[in-house]
């Protein structure tokens, strides 16, 4: 209930900065807005037979993968347990850190005229949003234990509060964090910055948070709401880039051109 009311005041203070950003130029910025509130209502009118296949071979994976965890997990815990380097790591998964975080690089980036980096920014702030409203009803929904509650792997209570293992909020926000930018900026630097989530999620094995398994999930939603905003938004900003309308003001009176570039 905690992180819900964590993710309700991120929303309430990203609707305030979304809609200062659409007061300041309402021409060049109310992409922002309308990427906000419509991008999940297309996802969920677009989602067909495909999606739900890829989503049950994906459980039916995750469910051949519990059968690691308990082996998986005492290995990372006995290996890396203490790693300075993990406990860095495991801080860009926190989502009270991470959410305000992401909306003032946002901010930040409306300063400069730079509408690609403006995207990026924006694309991984509502993709750590989005993730972490679909990691927290899955939450509920599973109702899996902990590895620390000495339950096993294999506990599920579904539909029962209280029990939040599955999948990971801290995985899934680290790579919801920064894989727009690698979406955006795909090279070899950015690539390199994904080591940092996937030190965040063998963090969460190593501090006896999570299974295995619940990072692998985590990584999943965050990836995907970030590689799916991302696509989105870029191929939208190129259709728009390739009609190109001009007013042309002659003699005899008045015209437009249109230009398009294939």
């Amino acid at each position: 209930m905690n992180q819900f009311i964590k993710i309700k005041t991120i929303l309430l203070v990203s609707i305030f900065l979304i809609n200062g950003v659409v007061a300041q130029d309402s021409d060049s910025n109310k992409r922002f807005a309308n990427w906000f509130w419509n991008d999940p209502s297309v996802l969920a009118r677009d989602f067909n037979m495909n999606n739900w296949v890829a989503i049950g071979y994906t459980g039916i994976a995750l469910g051949g993968l519990t059968n690691f965890d308990q082996s998986n997990s005492s290995f990372v815990q006995n290996r890396y347990y203490g790693s300075e380097f993990l406990n860095i790591t495991n801080e860009f998964g926190t989502f009270k850190i991470v959410a305000p975080a992401t909306a003032a690089i946002f901010v930040g980036t409306l300063l400069t005229k730079n509408s690609k980096l403006q995207d990026a920014a924006f694309t991984s702030f509502q993709a750590v949003i989005n993730t972490a409203i679909t990691v927290n009803i899955s939450k509920f929904v599973f109702a899996r234990s902990r590895p620390h509650q000495d339950d096993g792997p294999h506990d599920f209570d579904f539909f029962q509060p209280g029990e939040t293992s599955f999948p990971s909020g801290h995985a899934s926000t680290a790579f919801a964090l920064f894989v727009p930018w690698v979406s955006y900026y795909p090279n070899a630097l950015t690539y390199s910055l994904l080591i940092i989530p996937v030190g965040t999620s063998i963090a969460r094995i190593a501090h006896g948070k999570h299974w295995l398994s619940d990072v692998t999930a985590g990584a999943l939603i965050g990836t995907y709401w970030a590689r799916y905003l991302s696509k989105k938004h870029m191929r939208i900003n190129e259709m728009s880039d390739r009609v190109n309308f001009t007013t042309i003001v002659m003699s005899n009176g008045g015209g437009i051109s249109i230009s398009l570039k294939l």
